[in-house]
């Protein structure tokens, strides 16, 4: 894999055939770097009907489609083609379990990035109780790209980004996500914007019962909660700042994923990893993460840090190397609840 300069270096887009899976390409294309290589994967289940085939992996094999996969495949080449010329662009088509292909695809090519809607393709595991989405995510390593479709016109023209969002729990894990949006903002030239929710549900004083002369305690517990997520956030950007990018930051207050998918707008990217406080308490996949894949309006790119995915540098390394900019932009703030 290489990531080399920020950007992501090969890329895997699994395609459906629907106008809506050509959405996950455009915003692939915002992030991948110069002549990246790109793989469109069309998965036909076993149970399609099969016909002559030209070209591909799948011989003999054809989906029950209007179009032949090798037709609007071709479309989509070409429109990447017309975009950014200087990418790559492979097809492959495969016969099988569409989750257990992407993966192993995935593998085969060495992608460092997969590329997938959030939901509404025509990916959906009908046979079982969870979609291709969620068994990618608990079966990959590799950084998923998830964008959640909207009913915008078709073609795969480069979507800009404005802006990284990385949310942060104060956990070391959930920070693994600042060496990906840092690379993102360097060679992007974007700002970054982290993000804290404090829920008073989910970080109440649970040793507490709520009683009259409890009340001071739990009001206690809230402050100093919240003056250690304040403090973790100004450290946090001071040290961004201090190597030149430009940052703000701010709490929220509420349910998280809520809070999260409430305070994005377009041009938003979030960048964040799939486990959050402990690594499983938090933003566990399945739970928060997962909400916010199928929720949140704008791209996720959700870096995966489970099991033996590839561990970051550690964040005191992230955070001293040498600025990127020769001059700092101050644009730090805080907006407290």
């Amino acid at each position: 894999m290489d990531r080399s300069n920020g950007h992501f270096r090969t890329i895997l887009i699994p395609l459906d055939g629907s106008a809506l899976a050509e959405q996950a390409v455009k915003h692939a294309l915002a992030i991948a770097g110069r002549y990246s290589r790109i793989t469109l994967l069309h998965v036909l289940r076993p149970s399609e009907p099969a016909q002559e085939f030209v070209g591909g992996s799948a011989a003999n094999a054809r989906p029950n489609r209007e179009r032949a996969p090798e037709s609007w495949l071709a479309s989509v080449e070409k429109q990447i083609g017309a975009v950014r010329p200087d990418i790559r662009v492979s097809v492959r088509i495969e016969v099988g379990d569409p989750a257990e292909l992407i993966v192993r695809v995935a593998n085969s090519c060495m992608a460092d990035l997969i590329a997938m809607l959030s939901k509404g393709s025509g990916f959906d595991d009908v046979q079982g109780d969870n979609d291709v989405l969620a068994r990618v995510q608990r079966s990959t390593h590799t950084t998923m790209l998830i964008v959640h479709p909207t009913a915008e016109r078709a073609g795969v023209a480069a979507e800009g980004v404005r802006r990284l969002v990385v949310p942060l729990d104060g956990s070391e894990t959930a920070r693994q996500a600042l060496h990906l949006a840092q690379d993102l903002a360097r060679e992007l030239h974007l700002p970054i914007h982290l993000m804290t929710v404090i829920d008073p549900l989910r970080d109440a004083a649970l040793p507490f019962t709520y009683r009259p002369e409890t009340l001071p305690m739990i009001d206690q517990s809230s402050a100093r909660r919240l003056l250690q997520t304040r403090q973790m956030l100004e450290q946090t950007g001071a040290c961004l700042l201090l190597k030149g990018f430009s940052v703000s930051w701010e709490i929220l207050e509420g349910s998280t994923v809520s809070s999260l998918v409430d305070e994005t707008c377009p041009g938003d990217t979030v960048v964040m990893t799939n486990h959050g406080r402990g690594g499983n308490t938090i933003w566990p996949l399945g739970s928060t993460a997962d909400a916010l894949c199928r929720r949140c309006p704008v791209p996720i790119v959700l870096v995966q840090t489970g099991g033996g995915a590839r561990r970051e540098e550690s964040m005191v390394t992230a955070l001293t190397a040498p600025p990127p900019f020769a001059e700092s932009s101050w644009q730090g703030t805080v907006s407290t609840w």
